[in-house]
């Protein structure tokens, strides 16, 4: 829906334009739609740029790894910094002749040196806007591939309001404002709409469904060819996490240097065992932080915060089954994030009993969900307190898979 209303805005907003434009004269509006027809081009360049690499953005966000979202962010920074010196250059130099090359030959038109005349006007002054342009793709590129789509559609509404009142008052010249004309337009259009990343009635912001964010169908997918590229090359062990911390958890611990190959499932710990059945592996270990790895506990076997986040609940029911009292249950049922209900166990005594109740549980769902076809463990962390326990079919596993 944010998408349908972005894009009936942007063209609601270019026929205003033009209706506005179009009242100071025939010149003046051949002139800003033929300027205008120069730079759809660099914005064709932009979003083609934005959007190829947004593909690999979703991914990334889909996985959860924010620091491939950042070298994905990094990477059109780069590529756009690029496309904007060329672009600038190609237009202030050859600009002219570009509008000019329209002009030939248009016999309907009545002055064709006003016409140019007032492209080259427009141009010059929405050269100024390119580089806010330019940034705001960039960033509202990455905004839809993290599943924001509802800002830019606010930011949408906003821009017709501000680009509607700038474009009546500067071209017109009311409320004793010059009367600027073609000039006006292009003020009004660069002062406000390229922090929305909308240029001459074309939305960047929500036009094209190719950045979304993927859906969980396509990130399944992903991991299914992760999956299947470790099995094609012999492999019959594998380790399975979440993200990045994960991925930083087994450098730090040496497990990744025995040559196991390892594939982010992001929160679809489930669909990740059911392929590495598919796919003939015999064992796998799954290492994640505490956060994810608590709610296989549950038998939870999608971890995404909005399918499931009974976090709190499950270290309150293993401390009560560990003997834990009213006061410190009500306090782990408060508790914000899984490093405070460690901190509350901690001063209860009660951490060790509570984290085996959870990884013997989180062993039983395991195994319930290969169901004989495959051996699994699971080994669990924190940032701030390190190694937390594994599983005894984790422990099992990594006797064996030592060198």
């Amino acid at each position: 829906l944010p998408m349908i209303i972005q894009n009936g805005i942007s063209n609601f907003v270019s026929l205003l334009d033009n209706i506005m434009v179009g009242q100071t004269g025939t010149e003046q509006m051949s002139g800003v739609s033929i300027a205008n027809q120069v730079f759809f081009v660099y914005m064709l360049c932009i979003f083609g740029a934005t959007s190829g690499a947004g593909i690999f953005g979703a991914q990334y966000y889909g996985k959860n790894d924010h620091e491939g979202v950042r070298y994905t962010f990094r990477f059109k920074l780069i590529i756009c910094a690029i496309l904007l010196t060329a672009g600038t250059t190609i237009i202030a130099l050859l600009g002219p002749h570009f509008i000019s090359l329209f002009l030939q030959g248009e016999a309907g038109t009545s002055d064709p040196a006003a016409t140019l005349r007032y492209g080259v006007d427009y141009s010059v002054i929405i050269l100024y806007g390119l580089l806010p342009f330019t940034l705001a793709s960039c960033y509202a590129g990455t905004l839809r591939e993290c599943g924001e789509t509802y800002h830019p559609m606010i930011a949408s509404l906003s821009a017709v309001f501000v680009n509607l009142v700038l474009n009546y008052i500067l071209i017109f010249g009311k409320f004793g404002f010059p009367e600027l004309g073609v000039n006006g337009a292009a003020i009004a259009t660069k002062t406000f709409n390229p922090m929305l990343g909308i240029e001459g009635g074309i939305s960047i912001l929500g036009t094209s469904g190719i950045v979304e964010p993927m859906s969980e169908r396509a990130i399944v997918d992903t991991i299914a060819l992760e999956i299947r590229q470790a099995a094609a090359g012999g492999a019959r062990r594998l380790l399975l996490t979440p993200g990045n911390y994960g991925m930083d958890f087994l450098r730090r611990s040496g497990v990744d240097t025995q040559g196991i190959p390892c594939v982010k499932y992001s929160n679809f710990i489930g669909d990740a065992i059911d392929i590495a059945v598919t796919e003939g592996f015999e064992s796998a270990l799954v290492v994640g932080h505490i956060g994810k790895l608590v709610k296989l506990a549950g038998g939870i076997m999608n971890t995404h915060s909005r399918v499931a986040d009974c976090r709190s609940e499950l270290f309150c029911a293993h401390a009560a089954l560990c003997g834990a009292d009213r006061a410190l249950c009500r306090a782990l049922m408060d508790a914000v994030t899984t490093d405070e209900c460690i901190a509350l166990l901690d001063g209860a005594r009660l951490r060790e009993a509570v984290l085996e109740s959870l990884l013997a549980a989180v062993q039983r769902h395991l195994d319930h969900r290969a169901a004989g076809a495959i051996r699994l463990g699971a080994v669990t962390f924190s940032n701030e307190y390190g190694l937390l326990g594994s599983t005894e079919g984790a422990k099992e596993l990594l006797r064996e898979w030592k060198p």
